[in-house]
């Protein structure tokens, strides 16, 4: 089954040696591609080996309170009937690391190889994926230009290793519209952000 800890749902756990060699490949393959001028080509190579019926909707939201500051994450997933929430904090961090941790929370709980359509409020993190510049900053070793350095490239390297398990189309909405699923994800992450004794993000750098 697709949805890790939704109800009637198989978990499934590690990755074989050859599910990361596969992902690898694409990721190159997708390099080549991009230099072409393809601006979707992992997407495009990943839709051969990716079943019709493993089709799965996620919404996600991040928080803080301070920017930096305590800070959460909220995530929705609907495959068909089935759904489940996520949801979680950090003692200090920033709005946009929970923005990208709840996308990649969200695609962490998919046990195979899927078709996402994830909706997120943060331009930060759709344009980054859908006009291919977080798989520049990598090819460029994590520099956005010969001066600036990508921040959050600990998270960013996640993000982009499931995006070359799973084809994800990264669709924008604006936050605080009435979408439903949007709005319960920003009250997960806002309930999350105040939690008492929440951990650190070890990941966390200043002005990241």
């Amino acid at each position: 089954m697709i949805l890790a800890g939704a109800r009637q749902l198989k978990v499934e756990t590690g990755a074989s040696n050859t599910s990361h060699t596969v992902g690898r490949t694409f990721r190159y393959l997708s390099l080549i591609l991009l230099g072409c001028g393809f601006q979707d080509g992992e997407r495009w190579l990943r839709r051969g080996r990716i079943s019709l019926s493993n089709q799965v909707q996620i919404h996600t939201d991040g928080a803080c309170l301070g920017n930096p500051g305590p800070g959460g994450y909220g995530v929705v997933l609907r495959m068909g009937d089935h759904e489940r929430e996520l949801s979680g904090g950090f003692r200090l961090t920033t709005n946009n690391r929970m923005e990208l941790l709840a996308v990649i929370k969200g695609l962490e709980t998919l046990t195979r190889p899927c078709r996402v359509v994830l909706y997120s409020d943060s331009r930060y993190v759709v344009d980054a994926m859908e006009k291919g510049w977080a798989v520049k900053w990598r090819a460029n070793r994590w520099q956005r230009n010969k001066r600036e350095r990508a921040v959050n490239p600990d998270l960013w390297a996640r993000l982009l290793d499931l995006c070359a398990t799973h084809d994800v189309e990264f669709r924008w909405v604006r936050g605080h519209s009435g979408v439903a699923d949007n709005e319960r994800c920003d009250r997960l992450a806002v309930a999350a952000a105040k939690q008492s004794g929440l951990p650190d993000d070890p990941g966390y750098r200043p002005n990241s």
